[in-house]
């Protein structure tokens, strides 16, 4: 739950309970969520507690849910009912939410500085049928092509690629995005490489439940 209207990925939604008229308040939506869920810190907050009822879910989660809280949500002139259940397994993070963004950068500069590298090599196993494939280049648009070669300049003054001036097996094509600050985001298309590599199969490991 967050009160920063200024913040990406939060909407300001107003809810209405039954007994309760709720004030608008902004929450971060997830379109991919299978449930709304409410901390139950944020219903006392606002004093909604008498809209929980007893909760009914079922399946293999591993929240216990408090109760369950009907409402109605309006957003952008469109109005739908929603039953939000209620946990008892968050804080409020006001003081986080609070911060602006620029404060939060420079608090955490190293997190946002340079590029991050792994400490080793990253091998690439192909099968034993595997047969290179050269992809003929792509033609770039001329209004790019002064920024691309700037770009391809840059990432190799930061050793992230390294120029290749003889015939090669394997040549993947690039695919250039422009950003919306102007800037190009370059990488490489490697579907026909895709198609023979070994893959590597790990073991997922999951919390165990209660």
């Amino acid at each position: 739950m967050c009160t920063n209207k200024n913040s990406r990925g939060l909407k300001l939604i107003e809810v209405k309970g039954a007994n309760t008229d709720f004030s608008i308040d902004t929450i971060e939506t997830d379109t991919g969520a299978q449930v709304n869920i409410l901390p139950i810190f944020f219903v006392r907050k606002y004093g909604w507690a008498k809209e929980i009822k007893k909760a009914s879910i079922t399946g293999g989660t591993s929240i216990d849910p408090i109760g369950m809280l009907d409402a109605v949500i309006s957003y952008n002139e469109k109005t739908v009912s929603a039953t939000f259940y209620i946990v008892d397994c968050a804080r409020e993070t006001e003081k986080i939410w609070k911060s602006s963004k620029s404060e939060f950068i420079k608090s955490n500069r190293d997190v946002f500085e340079g590029l991050g590298c792994f400490p080793d090599m990253c091998k690439i196993k192909l099968k034993n049928d595997a047969v290179p494939r050269s992809v003929p280049s792509r033609r770039m648009p001329l209004k790019i092509k002064d920024k691309l070669k700037k770009t391809l300049e840059l990432l190799t003054e930061k050793n992230i690629i390294i120029p290749i001036d003889e015939p090669a097996d394997w040549v993947n094509n690039i695919v250039i995005v422009e950003k919306t600050d102007g800037s190009l985001r370059v990488c490489i298309d490697p579907s026909e490489l895709n198609k023979h590599i070994v893959r590597e199969n790990f073991i997922r490991f999951y919390r165990s439940k209660k």
